[in-house]
């Protein structure tokens, strides 16, 4: 008799939570309209707006090429910034991965006790 009173409670206890999750409305969902009334022009306006609207969804205009580097309230973030502005066409991104191939180039000319490689050469 217990068991099935364990079992009963898991059970409701599961359907509860399914409920919670599948029966609510989240999202970008658009209301129910009723569309027997054809006659209301603000019914049509409101269709032709909703073509035409474009929602952006970024509250502020940011740089995601700097942010996803750089913290966005940062020196270091107006920096770059400035650096795209007075340079066009860099890219952080750019900058990083050659970065990353100069860094590992360096490393392994260590690691090779190849130095000539790395010293500073004037041109």
């Amino acid at each position: 008799m217990v068991q099935i009173i364990v079992l009963a409670a898991v059970a409701f206890f599961l359907f509860w939570r399914l409920k919670s999750v599948l029966g609510s409305r989240q999202g970008f969902e658009n209301p129910k309209q009723n569309t027997n009334n054809k006659s209301n022009p603000s019914n049509q306006n409101s269709k032709t707006k909703k073509k035409d609207d474009i929602i952006d969804l970024k509250p502020n205009a940011i740089d995601e090429d700097v942010a996803d580097y750089v913290e966005e309230n940062s020196e270091q973030f107006k920096t770059l910034n400035n650096l795209k502005t007075v340079e066009k066409g860099w890219m952080v991104s750019h900058f990083v991965s050659g970065a990353k191939l100069a860094y590992e180039e360096i490393l392994m000319a260590f690691e090779n006790g190849d130095l000539e490689k790395i010293k500073k050469n004037d041109f």
